[in-house]
Parts: C-alpha cells; structure tokens; sequence
C-alpha cells in the first residue's frame, strides 16, 4: 500500500488546498486562497475547499460511503451551520470497532491579513487534510476486518467546533482510538523528528505501540518523540481525550519553550514551498500504515479493468461493458480535460450500461468505470486504468 502513495501527489494536493494552483470542482474552475471556516460556509468562490474534497472522495467511493455532517455553530447569533465529512470503510468481520483517522480542513491568519481573502495553510493543516486524501484514495481499494473513519473536521481553529460536536454526538461504535494529524510538513532540519502527542489518560498504548512498530517496520527512519506528560491540547485529537477515547497527535512539533515550530504558523507565508515534501510523506506513510494495522488489513481488492463501448446517440453518450463476477455495482466516472485528470462521479448503477444525457456538441469527454462490491464486503473497490472518449 505504501508504495502506491508519493510526494508528487501529496504536494499536489497541499497546493491545490492552499491556492498554489487551479483546481476543478464539479467542471468548474476555482483558486482556493483560503480555508477559513467563516469564508468555506459562506459561498464565498475563494473558499470552496470543502466542496473540492467533498468532489474529489465522491469520484472514488460509493454515495453510501460518505457522510456530510451539519453541526451549528452558536458562539454567534445568529447561529451559524458548518460542516464535517466522513468517509467510512466498513469492517468486514468486527465493523461495530473502529479506527479514526482525522485532520482538519480549515485554516486561519491571525497576523498580516484577512482570513476570509487569504489563509493559504499548506502546513496547517493542508498537510493533514492532503494525508486523508491520499488514504481515501488507497483505503478503497482494500479489505479490513475493522471499520476505518477517515474525518475532515472544520471549525479546528474556532476551539476544535466541528470535532467537540462530532464526538459528543455521532455514532461512534466501539472505537478502538484516533490518530489525528495537525501541520507534519515542517522539518527544514531534516532531522525526521516527529512529536506524537498522546496523553496520559485515557491510556494510549495500543495507538503508540502500534505507530512505534510501524516506523521499525517499514524503515521510514522517523524519529517519533512520545509524549505522555504534559501532552497538548491543541488540535481536534482533545475532542476524544475529552469523551475517554484514545487518541494521539502527530505534530511537527513545538521548540522548548512552547512555541510553533514553523514560523509561518497563522501567517500568509504557510506556503507549499516552505514545506518539507519528504518528511511530510514519511509521516503520511506512518499515519496510513498504522491505521491499516489497527484495522487489521485482510486483504487487497481484486483488480478488475472494465473495458467500456460507447456510442453517442442523440440521447448523449451510452456506455456498455461486460458484468464482472460476483460485483454488487459499477461506479461511472466522467471528465472533460483528459483520462488523466478532472474526473468527477457521475452515477453508481446495478447494470452493465449507462447513458449520459448531459453532453453538450463539440466537448471531449472521457470515462471510466470500476467495478465495487456492497458494504457486507467493504465497499471493495476494484480501479479500473481502461478510460474511452467521445466527442459528441
């Protein structure tokens, strides 16, 4: 699974999140300057973060998969309503134990600006958000005995709002622990040194165990710093300490006398280039491979390339491919800038064909579609490289 993930791909993400780039979202062009909570819930075309990553899950997983959570804000009045997203993998055997993996998707500055204009916020925390992304990405294509959470909380730098209200009111099921990942892209040392805060009470040895064999195991050269005593308590990983649920934080970490690390913390200057790519994808690595091993990994996904025929009709485009054994649905997957790139979810169907009636004359269009087992097998999803176009 490791090996699946690299520093291009999380670099791109932190850049998109942070405004380095043009993103697509749902067709349409956009430039994420900030991340803001106030600005991401208010409409606002420079804050659409949300619905990017909202967009870019939905191309890989099944509808029944993801969870977009409302919760109210009322340190205001009016009261305000924010949104947390859930992405779950069911467990196969024990799905009642779960394993949380959370980041959280918005950003603030307190110093030089306006935070609904410009809170770029590649190290906090387009760094956490771009490892839930990527374990998105390689999480549907696996088994697990036990049931995996991956969760963008918002609302972090507004007192953890978003996960304070997530754990004191959502399902929780029988969780085995949280690994919460704020700001690990800022190492211009390159000493590997990585803080894992991780309390006292309730007892964290199962997530620290875990994580510290990991690191061994894999041989990613990290150099984890536990800390038990006088461990922090900011960022969304209290928000379980509070509820008696085990949970640690990886952090790039604070100097001796308290302070951030990273000078750009709340500043304009939270760049992507002032990040270390290379450290940041070892702590990615970390934080997956644990969550994985918690989850007890059983299996990887048969792979399946659907190859598809299409004929354009003067209903749109119809896409035909042969049933694949032992598949519950076939998720249909559609892009105008290439088979590379741009893709966006267009249905999830029980039959072997689709038609696409929203095509307009003279636009190339691309599709794919993989191949996806129901929740009893964990929404197994086999990816699919086969991609056609048309050009009605």
């Amino acid at each position: 699974m490791l090996q699946k993930s690299n520093v291009s791909r999380w670099s791109e993400w932190v850049g998109d999140l942070s405004g380095k780039q043009v993103v697509k979202i749902d067709d349409q062009d956009a430039t994420i300057t900030s991340r803001f909570s106030w600005a991401m819930f208010s409409g606002q075309p420079n804050a659409r973060a949300f619905d990017y990553v909202l967009s870019l899950v939905s191309t890989w997983v099944s509808p029944e998969q993801v969870e977009v959570i409302p919760y109210t804000v009322k340190d205001v009045n009016p009261a305000y309503s924010w949104k947390n997203l859930v992405i779950t993998f069911p467990g196969v055997s024990s799905p009642q134990e779960t394993v949380f993996l959370t980041a959280h998707l918005d950003s603030i500055i307190v110093h030089d600006g306006d935070p609904m204009l410009l809170a770029p916020g590649a190290d906090d925390n387009g760094s956490g958000a771009a490892v839930l992304l990527e374990a998105v990405r390689l999480f549907r294509s696996y088994q697990f005995e036990k049931t995996i959470k991956v969760v963008f909380f918002t609302g972090e730098e507004q007192f953890q709002a978003g996960s304070s209200q997530f754990v004191a009111t959502y399902a929780l099921g029988n969780p085995v622990g949280d690994i919460n990942l704020d700001m690990i892209g800022y190492n211009p040392s390159n000493n590997g040194q990585v803080q894992v805060h991780a309390g006292s009470s309730p007892e964290p040895n199962q997530l620290t165990d875990c994580l510290l064999l990991v690191n061994q195991a894999y041989q990613l050269n990290l150099v984890p710093q536990v800390i038990s005593e006088n461990a922090s308590n900011r960022s969304d990983h209290v928000s379980f300490w509070s509820n008696r649920i085990p949970a640690i934080w990886l952090f790039d970490g604070f100097d001796q006398n308290g302070n951030v690390l990273n000078p750009n913390y709340h500043r304009p200057q939270d760049q992507l280039d002032a990040l270390n790519p290379d450290y940041a994808l070892k702590i990615s690595r970390l934080a997956l491979a644990t969550t994985a091993s918690l989850a007890v990994t059983r299996k990887e996904c048969a792979q399946r390339d659907i190859n598809i025929r299409i004929e354009t009709t003067p209903a749109g485009n119809t896409l035909q491919w042969d049933s694949a054994a032992g598949i519950d649905s076939y998720h249909v997957l559609r892009s105008t800038t290439g088979c590379s790139t741009g893709w966006r979810s267009m249905a999830v169907v029980n039959q072997s064909q689709w038609t696409d009636n929203e095509v307009q004359n003279g636009v190339a269009y691309s599709y794919r579609v993989e191949a996806m087992d129901g929740a009893a097998a964990g929404f197994c999803t086999s990816v699919s490289q086969s991609c056609v176009q048309s050009t009605p």
